[in-house]
């Protein structure tokens, strides 16, 4: 009798706590992922040396603004990933 007492007991213990999961907080966007892209200044004249130079400028510039949108997708991506949510829930629950 005073088995079946306790183990109702314990039972009952492990039904009152209830699972809770918050969402994960958003992560922040680093400033340099957030710097405009600006494009070189293009001059009224050009010669055929300028205007190579304006191409390498503006090649320039477009690689790293699409630097900018690839890290920011890879955050986007770490952000929605199932691991970040169920690592970041279980340390908030600690």
């Amino acid at each position: 009798m005073l088995g079946s007492l306790f183990l109702l007991l314990l039972l009952s213990g492990c039904a009152s706590t209830p699972n809770t999961f918050t969402p994960p907080s958003p992560v922040p966007l680093p400033a340099s992922l957030l710097v405009e892209c600006y494009a070189p200044a293009i001059p009224s004249t050009m010669t055929y040396g300028d205007s190579l130079i304006l191409n390498e400028q503006l090649l320039s510039v477009l690689e790293r603004c699409n630097h900018q949108i690839r890290g920011i997708r890879q955050l986007e991506a770490y952000r929605l990933s199932p691991e970040h949510v169920s690592i970041s829930s279980l340390n908030k629950s600690r």
